[in-house]
């Protein structure tokens, strides 16, 4: 992970002085030698190229007395000028820089026709296509033994760049590597038990703490194997992409997840508001890092990663030794991890400015100290758990103290209670007498509403019969009379004609005189006439019996075949003389005329009630309309009832099936008549629904099964 790289950055100028002549670095064995000294620098223009470079005078070059070159953090180009006599047997000596992590790197030297060869390495080349494969920069040095030559380095990264150089066989290289990947190899074992450890533990304790732990060692392995380049090598060799990004992105989920983990594990919310504001400044610092690398601000993704490690491990630390003082036994396990973790990263970052030396023992303290850190964190998490259980014993204990103490309780407040039930059960079978007698009434005076419901439908229907048969009766008797008259003299006439058969001499002349003083011809149109009236008055007597007959059926309990268009039409009926009021259009569609299960007598008490809302709704309406539609719906009959009157608003509509609910004057409604209805629907087992809006009308939906149950 890169952390606080920055730190002693001053050093690097401490440790180059300006020459003007180039001394040759002389190999005269075999085994990997480092090149601790005569090494030339150059940080200048991007533009140029090597052949600029080869024309730079040597007072152009700084040389570098550090053990190991350090070229600090820069997103500009570098070159590194050496110069190398090959005094060995070995005509095939290879040049290794052993930092995998640069971004460009480029060797150059000069041929003897004045042209430069080069050799390119770094995250644009896949490793598969490299010649050795190895995680570090190998170059072929082509210099025959005996001989010397001017070399030239082209290094560019976004980070802190090291150059530690080295000449040798390929056979001492390769085994330098293999020394370095049993470490890491026995590094990733490490991680990778402790991984699968805690991820177990996780799953059998939901603990979140595991979760952020396991998420922090495996970003943190990746971070670690990242720098030594064994990710390029064995993970994404083919993927360009993640080696550009991967420490980038794996350096800050790293410092995100640890940040989480210590939230969690050391309970930070608990002790003190103010550390949680850091914990979260952090995490947006790595956040925008993280962003910053998947847009390819690497410069910038560096610098706040940089950033918020430095925040990271000084806070971590601090927050620790606050948190461990407070008595809070995990803190102490915490803290200790993190410190041996911060030898480490400080050991590898003195190691990098040349403040410690460059050797094995400095080069491994990242890893070692992130192993240890990892197991020591395990550790705590285990003691955490051994904390957790101790404390749910306690916590058992003082509550089964706490239950002998309640139960003790329990048993004194029981006696008191027994006594207290026996005087409460008195008063409580004197108030249920009470609402005993209470509830009777209110049934009683329920029946009593119910029953002045109907009367008052009872009296609709009363008024409208009265005058529809009042009508076709008085026709009636109001030609009685003329009947009987026009009957007298068709008698006469009859007589006339009886004197004329017993008295022959007289003659018809008497009968004729008699016929025409009495406009005979007349007198059998007018009876005619009279007895049609008399017809037609008797007919719709009859009709509106049958229809009173049909929908007087209010009080029958029991499930009958029927129509609704029967039910609706023996309504309409009823309702004639305020229909005949209100002058609307009728329109019917009844396309489903089969019979249904149904209380016939009920229904008729619903559709009136609607129908007469509806003619209320458009009465002094000029173009008001009835519109009645019945519909097969799979297994129901829907039926529609819809008017163009004045609508209700919401608040009506909400309540127009509550009991005693109304809008008419008073002594006009009891506002019982719609709640008759939905209880009527619902013992049906059916659905009523109602839409409407002010000034559009209204309209009623009823749904009913076609072939019914009872209750």
């Amino acid at each position: 992970m890169c952390l606080i790289r920055k730190i002693v950055f001053l050093l690097f100028f401490c440790g180059v002085s300006n020459v003007f002549s180039i001394s040759t670095i002389i190999i005269d064995s075999n085994e990997l030698t480092s090149l601790k000294e005569n090494i030339y620098i150059y940080s200048g223009l991007d533009s140029l190229t090597i052949y600029d470079v080869g024309l730079l005078n040597d007072s152009s070059f700084i040389e570098s007395n550090l053990e190991v070159p350090n070229l600090g953090v820069s997103n500009h180009h570098h070159w590194v000028k050496f110069k190398i006599k090959n005094n060995t047997d070995n005509a095939n000596l290879l040049l290794r820089l052993a930092l995998p992590t640069l971004d460009f790197c480029e060797l150059y030297y000069k041929s003897e026709n004045g042209k430069y060869f080069s050799q390119s390495l770094g995250d644009d080349v896949l490793f598969n296509e490299r010649k050795y494969r190895i995680p570090e920069f190998v170059f072929d040095l082509n210099l025959p033994t005996g001989e010397e030559r001017l070399f030239f380095l082209k290094i560019k990264s976004n980070e802190q760049i090291l150059v530690p150089l080295s000449v040798g066989s390929f056979t001492e290289i390769l085994y330098e590597s293999n020394s370095k990947n049993i470490i890491y190899g026995i590094y990733s074992g490490i991680v990778l038990v402790m991984f699968f450890y805690n991820l177990f533990l996780f799953f059998a304790t939901r603990d979140k703490s595991y979760l952020y732990y396991i998420l922090y060692i495996f970003t943190v392995g990746i971070v670690q194997l990242t720098f030594s380049g064994h990710t390029f090598e064995y993970l994404w060799p083919s993927n360009l992409w993640l080696s550009k990004h991967g420490l980038l992105i794996f350096g800050a989920f790293s410092g995100i997840t640890i940040m989480l983990f210590a939230y969690e594990f050391l309970q930070i919310h608990k002790y003190n508001k103010f550390i949680k504001y850091i914990v979260f400044l952090v995490i947006g610092l790595y956040s925008i890092a993280l962003l910053a690398a998947l847009f390819d601000l690497f410069g910038l993704s560096y610098r706040l990663i940089d950033l918020s490690g430095l925040i990271l491990s000084v806070s971590l630390l601090f927050i620790a030794i606050y948190i461990s003082v407070k008595g809070y036994r995990p803190a102490t396990f915490f803290l200790i991890a993190w410190v041996v973790f911060l030898v480490g990263l400080f050991a590898f970052v003195f190691r990098s400015f040349g403040v410690l030396p460059y050797n094995n023992f400095t080069n491994y303290t990242m890893p070692i100290g992130s192993a240890i850190e990892v197991v020591l964190l395990s550790l705590a998490l285990a003691d955490r758990i051994n904390i957790l259980k101790k404390e749910k014993v306690d916590a058992q204990k003082r509550e089964l103290e706490v239950l002998q103490e309640n139960q003790s309780l329990i048993e004194n407040r029981n006696i008191e209670l027994e006594k207290m039930v026996g005087e409460r059960t008195l008063d409580l079978k004197s108030s249920n007498n009470e609402l005993q007698n209470t509830l009777t009434k209110l049934q009683k005076a329920q029946v009593r509403l119910v029953e002045s419901e109907k009367m008052v439908s009872l009296g609709q229907l009363t008024a409208g019969v009265a005058h529809e048969i009042n009508n076709p009766i008085n026709f009636v008797l109001s030609n009685v009379n003329p009947l009987r008259r026009d009957l007298d003299d068709l008698l006469e006439i009859i007589a006339a004609y009886d004197d004329v058969k017993n008295q022959p001499e007289l003659g018809f002349s008497k009968v004729e005189a008699l016929k025409k003083s009495l406009d005979y011809d007349y007198l059998k149109e007018e009876i005619a006439q009279i007895l049609s009236g008399i017809e037609n008055g008797a007919e719709r007597t009859s009709e509106i019996v049958k229809s009173l007959r049909m929908f007087s059926r209010l009080d029958e309990s029991d499930y009958k075949k029927a129509t609704i268009e029967d039910c609706i039409e023996s309504t309409l009926t009823v309702l004639h003389t305020k229909i005949k009021d209100s002058l609307p259009t009728i329109r019917k569609e009844f396309k489903f005329t089969d019979e249904i299960d149904c209380y016939p007598g009920k229904l008729n008490q619903v559709f009136m009630n609607i129908i007469s809302n509806a003619l209320d709704a458009i009465e002094g309406k000029a173009n008001g309309e009835l519109y009645f539609e019945v519909v097969d719906e799979n297994d129901r009959v829907k039926i529609t009832i819809k008017d163009n009157g004045s609508g209700m608003t919401e608040k009506v509509k909400e309540h127009i099936f509550d009991p005693f609910f109304t809008t008419k004057d008073v002594g006009k409604g009891t506002g019982l008549g719609m709640s008759i209805v939905y209880s009527i629907i619902q013992d049906h087992h059916g659905e009523i629904l109602v839409d409407s809006a002010v000034g559009l009308g209204t309209t009623f939906t009823i749904y009913l099964p076609i072939v019914g149950h009872t209750n």
